[in-house]
């Protein structure tokens, strides 16, 4: 009784939701063992005769059923898989239909996209549409999704009033790094970083920017060239994670050793390090300013006598939105950045100039706790310093600092290896000492060294808005900008 699949493979419904006013949403999968009944192919034909009726060039109403409807391949989610299709029953008929697709999200965070979502004719206008995107949305949510994408010819302004707004194309395939672990990719980032390091000292015209792979082209049989895309944010923010001092210390042993950070460098001698553990905070979408600022905060929250006292914070992003700095997080104002941090996070936050900003003051600051965020152009990967006029501006939190003093340095820290030793009051005065800041940036837990140079050097050309992402009429403020968060407020 299963229908073109297999001897050994079934069709099973799960339902997610029902309720008296909507009917009920079901979720299509395949099962070993269960045998189909004719209610469930009824429902499969009903779908796919939508589909086909609404999108004809797709092929048949068997096509649909056999490519859409119940698909092998996909990322296995709790025992099934997406590509997944889900159903809207009222009445023991299906009266609409939506699928649930991975893809890949340009900014940072997990997407999924919302792909054929129709009602019946004959049952429009009854919100039918909307409850079955709420429910969509609730699902992608559940199985760990941070945006869902969509694109529309006609329906635009309903989407808009479902809070969906217009973005650019993505990629419906998926990526091969969403195949492993964490550890996993953690592991290659660093190897990446590594070779990225190597590269960019050989020339900097590796840093002028490329298309990004979020804006990797679709299949014209999939979305035509002019559908309107659109995507909804479904979370705002992850839990932060605690980083101990060993694991900064494993990163700048890796980061010094064999040359890779500093290459051409004539010195031999151990490192001095500075350097403050920071919680850490993976970013959703284009917020890396506002997750820094967290970052930054639940460092003093946590280092403070009167943390309990504190009442919650706010939400950044409904704040950044409210003052109209922001649409999805996006901070292209340092002066907006310290706004936030000042009247909603509580900080004691200032704007100082980068350039009149010496590797000695940030030394001597990092010893006294304070904390420093920095703009720059990043590398999309590894997020080292690049130059690439603002079009790949991040934010990152300056955690720490290396340096090599010109006298020689006897004694290292033997319990974290034999390249660095911890900075004492007689290796402040730094004598000019080749300098390289940590950035804990929220792309990855994989710190970003490099020279303060290159660092500076990034941040002074930071002049134009990445228009393809967020348009040509948004001005750039990060130039010659960092801040000084010396605590809370």
């Amino acid at each position: 009784m299963n229908t073109a699949m297999g001897p050994a493979s079934y069709l099973q419904v799960h339902v997610i939701a029902d309720s008296e006013e909507y009917g009920k949403i079901v979720r299509v999968q395949r099962s070993g063992g269960v045998e189909d009944v004719s209610q469930i192919k009824e429902w499969l034909a009903s779908a796919a005769g939508m589909l086909a009726a609404e999108w004809p060039r797709g092929g048949s109403a068997e096509k649909y059923e056999e490519t859409v409807l119940v698909n092998d391949d996909g990322v296995q989610h709790d025992g099934y898989a997406l590509p997944c299709s889900y159903l809207h029953i009222v009445n023991d008929s299906c009266v609409g239909h939506a699928r649930l697709t991975e893809c890949f999200e340009g900014f940072g965070g997990s997407a999924a996209a919302a792909t054929y979502v129709i009602v019946q004719k004959n049952s429009r206008g009854k919100k039918l549409g909307t409850k079955l995107m709420t429910l969509l949305e609730t699902e992608a949510r559940r199985l760990g999704y941070h945006y869902v994408y969509l694109w529309t010819k006609t329906a635009v302004g309903f989407y808009e009033k479902l809070a969906y707004s217009i973005c650019e194309r993505v990629s419906l395939h998926r990526p091969c790094l969403k195949m492993l672990k964490e550890t996993q990719l953690t592991g290659l980032e660093a190897m990446l970083a590594s070779r990225m390091k190597r590269i960019s000292a050989q020339s900097d015209k590796q840093a002028t920017s490329s298309p990004s792979p979020g804006a990797s082209k679709v299949p014209e049989d999939v979305a035509g060239a002019d559908d309107v895309w659109m995507r909804k944010r479904l979370v705002e923010e992850l839990p932060s994670r605690a980083v101990s001092l060993d694991a900064l210390l494993h990163q700048l042993r890796s980061a010094v050793e064999g040359g890779a950070v500093v290459p051409g460098s004539t010195s031999s001698g151990a490192w001095v390090y500075q350097v403050v553990p920071v919680p850490w905070q993976r970013q959703i979408g284009p917020s890396c300013g506002l997750a820094a600022l967290r970052m930054v905060r639940d460092h003093f929250v946590a280092v403070s006598d009167a943390a309990e006292g504190l009442p919650q914070m706010p939400s950044l992003l409904h704040e950044a939105r409210e003052r109209g700095f922001s649409k999805d997080g996006e901070i292209f104002d340092a002066t907006n950045l310290v706004s936030l941090a000042d009247q909603v996070c509580g900080l004691d936050c200032k704007l100082y100039s980068f350039s009149q900003t010496t590797p000695q003051d940030m030394l001597e600051s990092l010893r006294r706790g304070d904390l420093y965020i920095i703009p720059y152009d990043s590398h999309s990967g590894s997020k080292q310093p690049c130059t690439a006029q603002g079009r790949s501006a991040h934010y990152g939190v300056v955690i720490g600092l290396l340096f090599q003093p010109s006298q020689s340095i006897t004694h290292v820290d033997d319990e974290h290896g034999g390249c660095l030793r911890p900075c004492a009051s007689d290796d402040v005065a730094m004598d000019g000492a080749e300098t390289l800041l940590v950035i804990q940036h929220s792309v990855s837990s994989n710190l970003a060294i490099a020279k303060y140079d290159a660092f500076l050097a990034s941040n002074q050309q930071l002049e134009m808005v990445d228009a393809s992402r967020f348009g040509g009429h948004v001005q750039l403020n990060l130039k010659d900008h960092l801040l000084l968060i010396k605590g809370l407020a």
